[in-house]
Order: C-alpha cells, then sequence, then structure tokens
C-alpha cells in the first residue's frame, strides 16, 4: 500500500544526507588539491550528487595517504611489477612482468 508519509520521510532523509555531505564538502574545500576537484566534481555528470562527490575525495585521500606512506619503490609479488611512486603518492612508473622479461 502507498504511503506518502514514507516517501516524504525518504526525501527528508535523502535531503539531510546530501546537505550533510554538503556542509563537509564545503569545510575541506581549499585543503582540496585541484587534481582531486577535477576528478571528483562533476556538476555534470550523471547522478551528481554531494554525496558522492564527498566520497571521492575521501577516497582520493585515503589513496594519497596510503602511497605517500609506503616506500617509493613497492615490489610486489615476486618483485613483479614495481611500482615506482612520488613523494606525493603520484604513480612514476610501473615496470611489469612481462616487458622486463623481454628487456623492455
Amino acid at each position: 500500500m502507498y504511503s506518502l508519509a514514507a516517501d516524504l520521510d525518504s526525501f527528508d532523509s535523502c535531503m539531510k544526507a546530501e546537505q550533510d555531505s554538503l556542509a563537509k564538502l564545503s569545510q575541506v574545500w581549499n585543503d582540496i588539491p585541484q587534481s582531486v576537484r577535477l576528478q571528483c566534481i562533476d556538476p555534470g555528470g550523471f547522478s551528481p550528487s554531494y554525496i558522492e562527490w564527498q566520497t571521492c575525495v575521501e577516497v582520493a585521500r585515503d589513496v594519497r595517504k596510503l602511497r605517500t606512506e609506503t616506500p617509493t619503490t613497492i615490489p610486489t609479488s615476486r618483485d613483479c611489477p614495481i611500482i615506482q611512486m612520488r613523494p606525493d603518492g603520484s604513480i612514476v612508473s610501473v615496470l611489469a612482468c612481462g616487458l622486463r622479461k623481454y628487456g623492455m
């Protein structure tokens, strides 16, 4: 059975979550690197949402932090691939096993 009250509660809950995400983004806006803003904030994208944008910014922040806290060269299983990173956590290069095998 259809319930207008339930629909209004869902709408109100959704709007509150969006407003909370907007407030959190506004608080940290100046600390968000331009590259992350370009990657995450897309008003013209499919179903733009402050919640999606906040999540993207948080994931980008966490990935950058993890990359910054790890060595600049990361050997993986059997030392391949080898990933070299900059101090800011961005990837410089990846040496894949197949390419090393052929002297590349």
